[in-house]
This record gives structure tokens, C-alpha cells and sequence, in this order.
């Protein structure tokens, strides 16, 4: 999913990830599975170069990942929240940071809200759980703006509006 919306983001107006690679890593024991670490900017870097020639939106990212994932490594939650960050344009610091217990699960959930005050980022953390975790198909719904009929997405909604409004005050 990483690689899809960094590689199209054109395509793209959002995608949530489970357990994943950040854009661009491999599966080698030098990448995010063996501990290996990159700043924000190297990353974002990364996703930049994967379509350098695009100049436009980036898709909005939610991460969902186990804290005791021994498939692929929770360090590579780690540095997709800072590869998504970067390419965002958002602070490395959450907007907000809580606990959410469902009656499936229970995570850490952090969430990062753009210039238009939609959520841009999200990083969900499992704790304790590993590659197999439970979905939370409401969160993704909402994350996706189809959790209404005749849904659209949060933030080409928000994004229209506050455009508006702006033009409207001049």
C-alpha cells in the first residue's frame, strides 16, 4: 500500500497500510526489518523520487501496525510515521495522541491533522499484538468518508470548503 501511494499519487487519495514496508524499503536484513533507521527527510526523500515529476496532493495515509509483530518488524511503523510526516508536510509531533478500545481490540492512536484540519496521518498501534491484528473497518469507513451515503472524502471536502470561504472573505 506504501509503495502504491508513493509510487501513484496521483491515482490515489488515500490508503490505509497494515503491517507493512515504508515506501521504497525492501525486505533485506539492512531496511526497516533489520533495524535500519533513516531521517524523516530521507525517507520522504525516498517517496519524492519515486515520481519526481509530481507536484501535486498526496494521499492521505493511515498505518496500522502490532507492537509484537514478528513478521515485519515494528520499527517499520516507526519510520513510516516518519517517511509520512515528511512527505505530508506534517509535524513529527501528533496533533493528538489517545487510546481506543473497541470490542475487538485496544490501541494507540495517533493522528496528524493538515492545513485543512482533517486528519492527513494516522498511526495506529496494537500493543502487544502481532502480524494478525484485528481490522477496525469503522475507523478505515470514516478514514475514507464512506461511512455515509453518498460519502466523499474528508479532505477534498474540508479542503473545498475552507477555499471557499477564503475567496468569500476577500
Amino acid at each position: 500500500t506504501q509503495a502504491v501511494l508513493g509510487t501513484y499519487p496521483d491515482l490515489f487519495i488515500a490508503g490505509a497500510a497494515r503491517a507493512g514496508l515504508p515506501c521504497g524499503d525492501r525486505w533485506t536484513g539492512n531496511g526497516c526489518t533489520g533495524g535500519g533507521k533513516k531521517t524523516a527527510e530521507e525517507w520522504g526523500d525516498i517517496v519524492r523520487a519515486m515520481n519526481p515529476n509530481h507536484e501535486g496532493h498526496r494521499p492521505r495515509v493511515m498505518l496500522f501496525h502490532g507492537s509484537a509483530d514478528a513478521t515485519i518488524s515494528y520499527n517499520c511503523h516507526t519510520e513510516g510515521i516518519k517517511q509520512w510526516t515528511n512527505v505530508l508536510g506534517l509535524s513529527e509531533t501528533p496533533t493528538s495522541e489517545g487510546e481506543v478500545t473497541t470490542s475487538i481490540s485496544s490501541w494507540k492512536r495517533q493522528i496528524w491533522k493538515n492545513e485543512c484540519g482533517v486528519t492527513g496521518f494516522e498511526a495506529w498501534t496494537a500493543p502487544g499484538k502481532g502480524h494478525s491484528m484485528d481490522y477496525e473497518e469503522k475507523a478505515w469507513l470514516e478514514f475514507f468518508g464512506l461511512d455515509k451515503v453518498g460519502g466523499e472524502d474528508p479532505e477534498l471536502a474540508a479542503c473545498r470548503n475552507t477555499a471557499t470561504s477564503a475567496k468569500e472573505s476577500h
